[in-house]
């Protein structure tokens, strides 16, 4: 593999569709993610052409007569912990239009996005990104598309596409695959010929669904989540988001289980200030398999009133010793001996020092 740093015209050049490649994936991503989890990009935001910037490839040229820089065979474009891989990137600097071709790979901070094609266009902030998939490990998305599309400032189009948040292989647990959508950034999103399937079987379809894509908090149903297990049975989990105000918002949740009945589930969250935050969650319903009422209380808080008090404190109260392998997934949980509850306070004066724990 040939580095060729001498060339600057080229590299500034792949500089600028880096960071234009870096703002399309990022938006791409958000405008999608918008959707599902209120991820919240800049329009527009790119990376610095100032930032450290690494081009390596088995050949590299620029026509200065057209303004045309292109690189191929093992493509590798870097910035800072950002990469960009392909098999080809051609960028004409007349129009403004980069394409990446063959097996591209944009990677950031163990978020991946991998096409067989990308064009962009700088000028216009348009581009289109062809059969691949998103992968955003933060909250587990997976998506996938032929047709990946950014038809305007705020309006975007997808062909084809699945989405799932078990990207388990070689098969997800469950996924929707959607025939076209069509997005309007804190708008709606349009799908048509939308099918829901667990290990590809399809179990339900729809001809036609909405879905709103609001990049500030918005109270609203959220994404169901589906599980099974041997003690539970097959649950489906529908969640209602409540943004109560700036510094507090709650969720809740439905969680319909086939073997144990339905388990309302509650959990209040609040940020005080830089250093006081808390949550509280609860659960209380009638076990069908044990037919017991059953219930916890959990949540934790933490408090600092001024430089010299504060306190810490959490807690976990279950109606029994079997709550946590009859109804809990988190491993480290069904399988402690127990779980403690904590509480912590400290004051702190000019001379001395208070603790109590």
């Amino acid at each position: 593999m040939n580095f060729r740093k001498w060339k600057t015209p080229a590299i500034l050049a792949f500089a600028a569709i880096s960071a234009c490649f870096a703002w399309g994936v990022r938006t791409t991503q958000a405008e999608i993610g918008g959707i599902l989890s209120g991820i919240t990009p800049e329009l527009g935001e790119g990376l610095p052409l100032e930032s450290p910037v690494t081009l390596s490839a088995d050949t590299v040229s620029f026509d200065e007569e057209n303004g045309v820089a292109l690189a191929e065979g093992n493509v590798e474009v870097g910035f800072g912990t950002r990469t960009i891989k392909a098999d080809r990137i051609r960028y004409d600097m007349n129009s403004g239009e980069a394409e990446f071709v063959g097996r591209v790979h944009y990677e950031q901070e163990g978020d991946e996005f991998s096409f067989d094609r990308i064009v962009l266009n700088i000028k216009t902030e348009l581009g289109a990104m062809y059969n691949g998939r998103i992968r955003i490990r933060s909250n587990n998305y997976q998506i996938s598309s032929e047709v990946m599309e950014k038809t305007g400032k705020r309006s975007f189009f997808l062909r084809e596409g699945e989405l799932t948040t078990c990207p388990c292989e070689p098969e997800p647990d469950w996924k929707f695959g959607i025939g076209k959508t069509n997005v309007t950034l804190d708008g709606y999103a349009y799908a048509r010929d939308v099918t829901f399937r667990i290990r590809d079987i399809p179990v339900l379809w729809v001809p036609w669904a909405a879905f709103p894509v609001k990049l500030s908090r918005q109270s609203g149903l959220l994404l169901p989540t589906f599980s099974q297990s041997s003690s539970r049975g097959f649950s489906i989990q529908l969640p209602y988001y409540w943004a109560i105000n700036r510094w507090s918002d709650a969720t809740f949740t439905m969680d319909a289980m086939t073997k144990r009945g339905y388990r309302p589930e509650a959990e209040y969250r609040f940020v005080l200030n830089n250093a006081s935050e808390g949550a509280v969650r609860g659960t209380h319903f009638h076990d069908r398999e044990t037919d017991d009422t059953r219930y916890r209380y959990y949540g934790e808080n933490l408090f600092r009133y001024s430089e010299h008090f504060f306190t810490n404190a959490q807690w976990d109260i279950p109606s029994d010793d079997l709550y946590y392998v009859d109804l809990v997934e988190e491993e480290i949980l069904r399988t402690a001996r127990h779980v403690p509850s904590r509480g912590f306070g400290a004051w702190k004066g000019s001379g001395d020092s208070q603790a109590l724990s």
